[in-house]
């Protein structure tokens, strides 16, 4: 199992990561959201200091793994928020644990796609298995930050890429066909329990537009966008995005889950 971070105190909030990175890149915003919360990191399997596992995963053993994570917290009111990748595995967690959650937040993730886009995510995973992926990982990342954060932070950049790239490749093509082929649609009209769904203006894949759909689907979301980001807005606005899960967080503190 992977080492579990636990810092600050208050009511319980996981945060899940998505993929090629480790649970470090929420660290600013657990920095501002500890004094208010008891905020609960961990890496996915493969990643960083999470253990393999099986070399062949599926959705369900990544939310085996975040269930094992949430018994390793305080006992009390739970909150969760997931990142991509890392939405959908909090999301399906909260599907098969009704009453568990008080609130859920899925940030830069998508439900409803196209044929298209999942045979493209399903090529990119091929492409990883077929060794293309230090060829693909730098061009994919033009599309996960926005100009500006770009034009000002290749250094960062290129940390991210060769973060991404140390995922042991049968892992990262794993986690890339889970990705695309999750489908949360289905999911939505019965996670009844306060969700914020938040993502970038210039998220090209999971876009405001797709959303707002996923939004119109759920008894009890809000949509919050952020302005001037991309797909990886934990790193361009970690502080806008604390403060919006802080309020969120604030105003159904005593919710009653119905998930």
């Amino acid at each position: 199992m992977t080492k579990v971070t636990i810092t600050g105190q208050g009511p319980t909030l996981v945060l899940v990561h998505g993929i090629g990175v480790t649970g470090a890149t929420w660290q600013r915003i657990a920095e501002i959201l500890a004094p208010t919360h008891c905020v609960v990191t961990y890496d996915l399997r493969g990643h960083g200091a999470g253990e393999s596992g099986t070399p062949a995963f599926e959705l369900a053993d990544l939310v085996k793994d975040l269930d094992r994570v949430i018994a390793k917290a305080p006992e009390g009111p739970l909150a969760l928020a997931g990142h991509s990748l890392g939405g959908m595995i909090a999301a399906a967690w909260v599907r098969d644990n009704p009453g568990r959650a008080q609130a859920l937040a899925i940030l830069s993730s998508v439900a409803g796609r196209r044929a298209e886009e999942i045979d493209r995510l399903r090529l990119i995973a091929a492409r990883i298995r077929a060794g293309e992926g230090p060829d693909l990982i730098p061009a994919m990342a033009a599309n996960w930050f926005s100009e500006d954060f770009t034009r000002n932070n290749n250094s960062k950049i290129a940390a991210r890429v060769a973060q991404v790239l140390s995922v042991p490749p049968d892992v990262l093509a794993n986690v890339f066909q889970i990705f695309g082929e999750t489908e949360m649609q289905p999911w939505l009209p019965h996670l009844k329990l306060p969700v914020l769904l938040m993502t970038g203006a210039g998220d090209l894949a999971c876009s405001p537009e797709r959303n707002a759909e996923m939004a119109r689907h759920m008894p009890n979301a809000e949509l919050c966008i952020i302005p001037g980001v991309r797909h990886s807005m934990l790193a361009e606005a970690p502080e806008t995005i604390a403060h919006s899960l802080r309020n969120f967080l604030a105003r159904h503190a005593q919710t009653v889950d119905m998930a």
